[in-house]
């Protein structure tokens, strides 16, 4: 049975092979497929990036 279609944007990109590799190994650990591993990696980092934005917005 095939997996139900994943609303969304589809992103390509050329990775350097020691990144990819980094990739597929966090998802293969966490028993995440490499699209979910990165849209939590990229969350997490975007969440992080927009709190120090703000922290450093609020000490101008």
């Amino acid at each position: 049975m095939a997996r139900e279609k994943k609303e969304g944007t589809r992103v390509t990109a050329i990775l350097d092979n020691s990144v990819h590799d980094r990739l597929l190994r966090y998802a293969e650990v966490k028993g995440q497929t490499k699209t979910m591993a990165l849209e939590r990696l990229l969350t997490y980092a975007l969440n992080h990036v927009d709190d120090m934005d703000k922290e450093i917005n609020k000490n101008i």
